[in-house]
C-alpha cells in the first residue's frame, strides 16, 4: 500500500511538474542514506545529476542527514519534488563536501592554461548549485572572474540548464567512465520530454526506426498521426515493455547484451522480469529496465 501511494505521489508529479533537474530538493525513496527527523518515511535529497548516468531512466542525489557527500543512483521514477513550503520551512541540510586539493606554482599556471576561462565558469557554476542562495560569493575576485568571461551565445545558455555536475575530484583517474547508450533500432519506447511536439507526445508510445548516432535517432509515433521524428535524443526516452509473452532485447551490460528473447514474466513490485533468450534457450533474470519491447521480424516468429 506505500508503494502504491508513492507511485501515486511519483505520477501526480511527473504531471503536474516541471522536470527534474539538478539542484531540485526532492524526497526519494532510495535505499541508501540514513532517514532525517521528519522524513516520514522518506528521504529529503538532492539532484546533482540528470542526464548520463549509467543505467536506464537513472539519476544522482545526495540524501540529507549523510556523513560525507556522496552521490547515489536511483530510478528517476523513485524521487518527487518536495513541497515548496516544506523546502522554505526547513531548509536542506547538505552533507559535508571533500576540501577541494589547493594547486600551487607551476600546477596552478598548468592548470589555468588547459582549462581556461571556461573551466573558471564550470567550477563557479558547481559551487553555486550546492550552496545556498544565501552562500553565493560576492567577493571582488568573483566579480573580476565574471566581467572577464566571454558573453554566451542563446544555445549555449540553453545547453547550460543541461550541465551535469561532477563531486571534486583530486585526479583525472576518479573520473566517472563515459555513459553507454542504449538507443538502438526497432525497440518501443515512450516520450518523456514534453519539449517534443509541443508537448503533445507527452508519455506516448514511439518505435525506433533508425540510430543516426550514439544515443540519437529517428522514431515514429504509434498514435493515428504516425509523426516521424529525427534526431532525437535518448534522454527524452524512456524504454517500453510487452505483455507477458512478447518479445524484447536485453539492453544491459554483459554477454546477453542485444540478445532477444521472449518475457515470460514481469514483477512490476520488485522491478524484475523473466525472459529466455531465442538462440540459447537459456532463461534469464534481470530488471525491468534492462529490456524493451523489441519491435523487429525474427525467424523464431514462425515458431510463435
Amino acid at each position: 500500500a506505500t508503494l502504491n501511494r508513492w507511485r501515486a505521489a511519483a505520477a501526480a508529479a511527473a504531471a503536474s511538474e516541471t522536470a527534474l533537474k539538478v539542484g531540485d530538493v526532492c524526497r526519494g525513496r532510495g535505499l541508501d542514506g540514513p532517514v532525517p527527523e521528519g522524513g516520514e518515511g522518506s528521504r529529503r535529497c538532492v539532484l546533482t545529476r540528470v542526464v548520463g548516468v549509467p543505467g536506464l531512466n537513472r539519476i544522482l542525489v545526495v540524501f540529507e542527514g549523510a556523513a560525507v557527500w556522496e552521490e547515489v543512483s536511483v530510478r528517476r521514477g523513485d524521487v518527487v519534488h518536495c513541497d515548496k513550503e516544506d523546502v522554505a520551512g526547513r531548509p536542506f541540510v547538505h552533507p559535508p563536501r571533500p576540501k577541494e586539493p589547493e594547486v600551487r606554482g607551476s600546477d596552478a599556471k598548468e592548470k589555468e592554461s588547459e582549462g581556461g576561462a571556461g573551466a573558471e565558469e564550470e567550477m563557479r557554476q558547481k559551487r553555486k548549485a550546492h550552496q545556498p542562495d544565501s552562500a553565493a560569493p560576492h567577493s571582488s575576485e568573483s566579480k573580476r572572474s565574471k566581467a572577464e568571461q566571454p558573453s554566451s551565445s542563446s544555445s549555449s545558455s540553453s545547453s547550460a540548464s543541461w550541465h551535469m555536475p561532477q563531486p571534486p575530484s583530486s585526479s583525472s583517474s576518479s573520473a566517472a567512465p563515459p555513459a553507454r547508450h542504449w538507443l538502438v533500432p526497432n525497440v518501443r519506447v515512450r516520450v518523456v520530454s514534453k519539449k517534443l511536439g509541443g508537448g503533445k507526445e507527452y508519455k506516448e508510445k514511439a518505435i525506433v526506426r533508425d540510430v543516426s548516432a550514439p544515443g540519437m535517432g529517428t522514431i515514429q509515433m504509434s498514435n493515428q498521426d504516425a509523426t516521424v521524428y529525427e534526431n532525437v535524443s535518448e534522454r527524452h526516452l524512456e524504454t517500453a515493455l510487452p505483455k507477458v509473452g512478447g518479445k524484447v532485447i536485453f539492453l544491459g551490460e554483459g554477454r546477453h547484451r542485444h540478445c532477444k528473447g521472449k518475457l515470460l514474466e514481469r514483477n512490476s513490485e520488485k522491478e524484475r522480469a523473466i525472459v529466455q533468450l531465442y538462440e540459447e534457450m537459456e532463461v534469464i533474470k534481470c530488471s525491468l529496465d534492462d529490456i524493451a519491447e523489441f519491435c523487429g521480424s525474427l525467424d523464431v516468429d514462425e515458431d510463435d
